[in-house]
């Protein structure tokens, strides 16, 4: 690494600070010699007393044994000769961290590398690039080396983290430090003991990529057949939740799905023989490709008249391919029925939408291109109500 030339003490000081925190000091050569940037013969013959000044900076205490110098022949300048420091060298790195003044830090910070070291020496990589880190993690490292331990001990547990029962570790210490724990776990485990393509940053991508269990999804449901309803619960109205693997194996499959997106529409849907509604989660209809039965059914979707609930409707005919997806109010004219209610669309990306029918793509593109509008959106509550359920019941008779 080339070093440059440094003009002050104040300069060398934020060099070697600014290495130290990049982790580069342990890295360099020693002894380490810097050029100094001293002043030219012009500069020295305009005011010799800011070059007196500036050659005093490096003669203090801090600098004893560590300077070269150069004589120059300034006569031309009516100044004779003058010696000034011409370069300097730390001969060690422990002299480099006592001048910017981190020697005891450094000391603590070799201490930790040492005990993660013993306790798992493939940390090296980690520890030898990442001393800050591991300074400011200090008060943790105990309750870290032990997880790590349970992990490389039960790589494939498939507990959740509530089940992790430790010595002095409270229930939300993994959740609060997986992302330090994501770091350290590649260098301690064997390839076939994680899920190495998992590389999400959340704390649900960690959970799968490290085989613990993740809070089950739940999907909220609705019979607006009374019968149904009936015959299940004893009761004509019913709303209830089912986890995804639940409702991927549902024994009371019915010929209808409606999806929505908004709770009170959900909440407001009217009674349909042989119908199931679902409440929407946005993108997470993705989740629904897991329930092969919907395949069978003949699902109806409102969404937003936007971009997002375009996509949405687009993603859900992806993990459906086989299933009957009608659109509900999803059209141009709808839109323009509604403009007064329109808001502005956060949402500045269009994307290309392949599954869209003909109708639903005209409405699509106006919105993309700013054909009513800039960045419209018609969130589906105001559409009336008596609107959605004619349009219900003619998919549903249909």
């Amino acid at each position: 690494m080339s070093l440059p030339h440094i003009k002050d003490p104040k300069h060398l000081k934020e060099y070697l600070l600014k290495q130290y925190t990049k982790g580069q000091l342990a890295s360099f050569d020693y002894p380490l010699t810097f050029k100094l940037e001293f002043p030219k013969g012009k500069q020295i013959s305009a005011n010799f007393k800011l070059v007196q000044q500036w050659a005093k900076l490096w003669r203090g205490e801090a600098f004893q044994d560590k300077l070269d110098f150069k004589t120059l022949s300034l006569s031309q300048y009516g100044l004779g000769e003058q010696t000034l420091p011409c370069a300097l060298t730390f001969n060690s790195l422990a002299e480099v961290l006592t001048f910017i003044g981190k020697n005891k830090e450094y000391q603590r910070y070799l201490k930790l590398k040492a005990k993660l070291e013993k306790r798992f020496p493939k940390l090296e990589t980690y520890t030898n690039s990442s001393h800050l880190e591991i300074l400011e993690k200090e008060l943790i490292w105990d309750q870290i080396l032990e997880v790590l331990a349970f992990i490389k001990d039960n790589p494939k547990s498939h507990l959740y983290l509530r089940q992790v029962d430790l010595p002095n570790l409270d229930t939300k210490f993994i959740e609060k430090n997986f992302e330090l724990l994501n770091k350290l776990l590649p260098f301690i485990l064997e390839e076939q003991d994680y899920n190495a393509e998992i590389t999400g940053k959340t704390l649900a991508s960690f959970l799968k990529r490290y085989n613990f269990k993740l809070k089950p999804k739940l999907i909220r449901l609705r019979f607006l057949d009374p019968k149904l309803s009936q015959k299940l619960f004893q009761r004509e109205n019913s709303d209830f939740a089912l986890d995804l693997e639940t409702f991927a194996h549902f024994n009371h499959a019915v010929k209808f799905v409606v999806i929505v997106e908004n709770e009170i529409t959900y909440l407001s849907l009217p009674k349909l023989d042989n119908t199931l509604a679902i409440f929407g989660k946005g993108y997470e209809v993705a989740d629904l490709s897991q329930v092969t039965w919907l395949n069978e059914a003949k699902i109806a979707y409102m969404g937003d008249l936007d971009k997002d609930g375009f996509a949405i409707l687009n993603a859900l005919r992806t993990v459906l391919p086989q299933a009957s997806i009608t659109s509900l109010l999803m059209d141009l004219n709808t839109l323009k029925d509604h403009l007064k209610s329109v808001v502005k669309d956060p949402n500045v990306n269009a994307k290309e939408l392949k599954l869209l029918n003909p109708k639903e793509k005209e409405c699509y593109e106006a919105l993309c291109n700013n054909t009513l509008g800039e960045s419209l959106r018609l969130e589906q509550e105001f559409i009336p109500m008596h609107k959605l359920n004619e349009a219900l019941f003619l998919w549903h008779g249909a």
